[in-house]
């Protein structure tokens, strides 16, 4: 009897699709269900012997139903679970292997492609300009600093030149009683009169050596014409030696003097 039902409902039972929609995964559905056993009940209460067959078999073929029903259900349920699985997988697995390829493509790139280079390159270039400026600021500061040396020196220099002429212009008259003695040779004997021959040439070699040394301004004891008083001092110990007098020892002590002028001829 169960085995001719299929055709006396006229419905075909169907396998479970391989991927159900949610709304048509069964193959039968109750309504599907109470109408085959209504047709089934009045084809064939004239045949079966009593009532109570009838009500056996129904039973039997509710419960043979059933259990189709719900081996339709798991399958599909099953069915979408598995489909769903291997969806997450291959997700995972095109997460993993995108990962694996972007890891590849950083480190085959040329260095000045990396990520952290690309992302250094806004700071490199931030810190190379703040160390342009910061070295070009340094190096003006040097060059004002320099400038201001090299202005503090040359007014110090002026300065000491100005002193000297000062001094020389305090000492005139005992530059004057100096030149005196040297043409008066006689007076060398003399330790007083030789002595104010001394201390003018001490002055005269001291001049000398700042001038040489270039800690006094030279173009200012030029101007103030020392190079000719250190030729008059010159020529009038050349005068005096001439006349026998015996200065070639101070000669000797004053070499800065000479180099400004050249020795005398002694």
């Amino acid at each position: 009897m169960l085995s001719a039902l299929p055709v006396l409902m006229g419905l075909q039972l169907t396998e479970a699709p391989a991927a159900p929609k949610p709304e048509a995964r069964r193959g039968l559905t109750r309504a599907d269900l109470d109408a085959a056993l209504e047709a089934f009940g009045k084809s064939q209460a004239s045949t079966l012997a009593s009532k109570d067959e009838v009500s056996r078999g129904l039973a039997q073929l509710r419960e043979e139903l059933m259990q189709r029903l719900q081996s339709a259900d798991k399958a599909a349920a099953d069915r979408e679970k598995e489909i769903s699985d291997k969806i997450e997988a291959h997700a995972k697995s095109d997460a993993d292997q995108m990962q694996k390829l972007r890891a590849t493509e950083e480190t085959d790139k040329p260095w000045w492609r990396s990520a952290l280079f690309v992302a250094l390159v806004p700071a490199l270039i931030s810190a190379g300009v703040a160390f342009a400026v910061a070295r070009q600021n340094l190096a003006a500061s040097r060059d004002q600093q320099q400038k201001s040396v090299e202005d503090l020196r040359q007014q110090q220099k002026k300065a000491l030149a100005r002193e000297l002429s000062s001094r020389w212009q305090d000492k005139e008259d005992e530059v004057a009683k100096a030149f005196w003695v040297l043409e008066h040779p006689n007076e060398l004997a003399d330790a007083g009169q030789r002595n104010r021959v001394t201390k003018i040439g001490n002055f005269y070699n001291h001049i000398a050596q700042q001038w040489r040394s270039g800690a006094a301004d030279a173009a200012d004891l030029e101007q103030e014409n020392f190079r000719a008083l250190f030729d008059n001092f010159k020529q009038a110990l050349e005068k005096a030696h001439g006349q026998g007098a015996d200065v070639k020892a101070l000669v000797d002590t004053w070499p800065s003097i000479w180099e400004i002028c050249g020795r005398p001829h002694i």
